[in-house]
């Protein structure tokens, strides 16, 4: 009974005219214009999208396109982008030395023909020595760099260096040298034939006052007793004086003198 009343009280509510909602006139149209402008909205924003799509991949293949590199047959050579240093370095650590022993090359070995020459007289041969120092004056091949053989008495007399009057040997005279260490002699013939030194004197060949008598067959190959033919002077030959195996004086004769024995 109560469901029916509540039913029939709800159909009078729903058929009161106060509860009807009226429509505008111009409800219709003005529904369609929205549809219309959201329709257009919709339209602009897709056509909108499509043309930033399309100039976005136009602008991508124009990035790919410019970035590669060129068919040239070329590489291009990767750039870096590290400071360089164009200094020099200022000192440089030596490298160790190598203990390895090389082999010697095939042109390293030299060969001797059995009728090669021997070294003529007068050569020197190196004895893997240090030089010594020379002392005084440098006796050899002509002479002691102021008095040379063959110096006539008229060109000693007038440089100034006149013969003492003392005779040696028959025909022969003598003179101090300008080291005062050292005697010329003036042979038969006028002329300087020998130069004496007995202190501060030393051949081109480092043979010097002291030097052991090895050191000086290990120099001159043609040395024989005490005598020695003068290198770069055929018509000369050294004569050594020894003392205990060591040299005390040294002589530059010519061939053809008889003042010095």
């Amino acid at each position: 009974m109560l469901k029916m009343d509540l039913e029939d009280e709800l159909k009078r509510l729903f058929k009161d005219e106060r509860l009807d909602v009226r429509v505008a006139p111009e409800a219709e149209s003005n529904v369609v214009a929205g549809a219309s402008r959201l329709r257009r909205r919709r339209m602009v924003t897709m056509s909108a999208a499509g043309v930033l799509s399309a100039a976005m991949l136009a602008g991508g293949a124009l990035v790919l396109t410019q970035s590669s590199p060129q068919s040239s047959g070329v590489a291009t050579q990767p750039s870096s982008d590290l400071p360089i240093d164009s200094t020099q370095p200022t000192s440089v650590e030596p490298r160790p030395e190598s203990t390895a022993t090389t082999a010697p090359g095939p042109s390293q070995y030299v060969t001797s023909s059995p009728n090669a020459p021997l070294d003529p007289p007068g050569t020197t041969k190196a004895t893997g020595q240090p030089p010594t120092a020379r002392l005084g004056v440098v006796l050899g091949p002509t002479g002691d760099g102021t008095i040379r053989l063959g110096d006539t008495q008229k060109e000693l007399s007038a440089s100034g260096r006149v013969p003492t009057t003392v005779k040696e040997p028959v025909g022969c005279s003598s003179l101090p040298t300008k080291s005062a260490t050292g005697t010329a002699y003036i042979g038969q013939s006028g002329k300087v034939v020998a130069l004496v030194y007995r202190a501060e004197a030393t051949t081109p060949e480092d043979i010097t006052i002291g030097s052991p008598a090895d050191s000086v067959k290990a120099t001159y190959r043609d040395f024989t007793g005490s005598t020695v033919s003068v290198p770069g002077n055929p018509g000369a030959k050294y004569k050594f004086t020894f003392a205990s195996g060591k040299i005390t004086s040294i002589a530059l004769l010519a061939n053809q003198q008889d003042c010095v024995g």
